[in-house]
């Protein structure tokens, strides 16, 4: 019964490591919804699973994490502060279009909305490559991440540690979901923005 239950409990973990960074949920969440998420992250104790391969994968994900929150709030700070940046960008919503379509958008706009598109981005250029460069890093830990054996890790896990490990993937999974859609987005956006500007 004993082995039952703990194959259940690795199959259980296994199944979360290979999911990567997925994202929780299919609702859209504000602005408000993911500064209150990093926020619980950040309160959440970050602690080894006492297996070193996890926990040489984990580390950096949570150093990448602790960076890129301050720098989501400072970037959303900088757009509740500029409406008609945040206005022009809600109206081009680049994130559910393709790249044909994007493009369409973008010529859409007039002179004077790429002008405030081009405006907060050139007053905004050294944080936008702080988030770049965590965008680069996210990639990395992600591949590096979905890369471990869990099956063969896991076998050194004890069944009363199995629960605690869980919870310690779940953080990261989360950590890492939270980087890819805040700062991910955010530098994604741009390079398209920058690559339509280019191709104008």
């Amino acid at each position: 019964m004993k082995n039952f239950k703990t194959m259940i409990l690795v199959a259980s973990v296994a199944t979360l490591l290979m999911a990567g960074c997925a994202t929780s949920g299919s609702e859209k969440m504000t602005v408000t919804d993911y500064k209150t998420q990093g926020q619980e992250l950040m309160a959440v104790e970050f602690a080894p699973t006492k297996i070193s391969s996890i926990d040489e994968a984990r580390q950096p994900i949570n150093a990448l994490f602790i960076n890129a929150l301050p720098l989501y709030t400072e970037y959303t700070d900088k757009v509740l502060a500029a409406p008609e940046y945040a206005q022009v960008m809600s109206s081009l919503d680049l994130e559910n279009k393709s790249d044909e379509d994007a493009k369409a958008a973008y010529d859409a706009l007039t002179d004077e909305q790429r002008g405030v598109v081009n405006e907060f981005n050139a007053a905004n250029d050294d944080l936008m490559k702080r988030i770049f460069k965590i965008s680069i890093d996210l990639l990395a830990q992600q591949a590096l991440f979905n890369e471990l054996d869990t099956g063969s890790l896991l076998k050194e896990v004890k069944f009363s540690e199995m629960m605690d490990v869980k919870d310690q993937l779940s953080l990261t999974k989360d950590q890492l979901g939270f980087v890819s859609e805040t700062a991910g987005k955010i530098n994604k956006n741009y390079q398209v923005i920058e690559s339509l500007k280019v191709a104008q």
